[in-house]
């Protein structure tokens, strides 16, 4: 995980790189993988060095909202917060657009509309070209609905929730669009993606998507 047991790099990417072939095809990861701020991105870094070249056939998910001040976990949902976090893991994960892009967590002081609103304009710009909601309640999905996400293209999906209230406004997410291609090549024909090993927040807390497909 992010905070012990981490496993070496040369543990880490090998293992990244077989998942595929095991037939997993989602990646999912967030910037706040790692340590502390001062490593942000970590887990998004590795994933790029792992997977140069071979991006086509997966679908790569990440998040936003989650900061890591000194190694804690605390949430920042704001429209100005989720965009720079997005602009900034497009660059870690060398790709030209985030399939699923998800608040961690929903931030109580900030109005869903205003993110929602934020990944809305990411969408139109060819960024992003999902937006979930990682542990909302029905509720807040139809009203980040509302604020026109469905509307610029974007597939709003309730994920890693355990709560009680599932269901809502929903989208199933379509195959993985054109990606740009590392300095391995063209990619192989692969079955698709993994979290990278050793990484996630803390016990307690619902952590990347991966094998546990739904």
């Amino acid at each position: 995980r992010a905070l012990r047991g981490r496993p070496r790099e040369e543990q880490a990417i090998p293992t990244i790189r077989a998942a595929p072939d095991a037939g997993v095809n989602l990646i999912a990861t967030a910037d706040a993988y790692a340590k502390d701020e001062s490593e942000v991105g970590h887990n998004e870094r590795l994933i790029a060095k792992a997977l140069q070249g071979r991006y086509d056939d997966e679908i790569v998910a990440t998040k936003a909202g989650h900061i890591r001040p000194g190694g804690a976990w605390e949430i920042d949902g704001r429209p100005e917060h989720i965009r720079e976090v997005a602009e900034a893991s497009l660059k870690r994960l060398n790709i030209d657009a985030i399939d699923l892009f998800y608040q961690h967590r929903v931030d109580p002081s900030v109005p869903i509309e205003e993110v929602a609103g934020a990944v809305k304009e990411l969408i139109r710009e060819g960024k992003v070209r999902h937006f979930g909601l990682s542990e909302a309640g029905v509720q807040v999905i139809r009203r980040a609905h509302a604020g026109g996400v469905g509307g610029a293209g974007g597939a709003l999906s309730r994920v890693e929730g355990g709560g009680a209230d599932r269901g809502g406004p929903g989208a199933r997410l379509g195959a993985p669009g054109p990606r740009r291609r590392g300095p391995e090549g063209p990619p192989r024909a692969r079955a698709g993606a993994w979290p990278a090993a050793g990484h996630g927040p803390p016990p307690g807390r619902a952590g990347g998507l991966g094998a546990r497909r739904r």
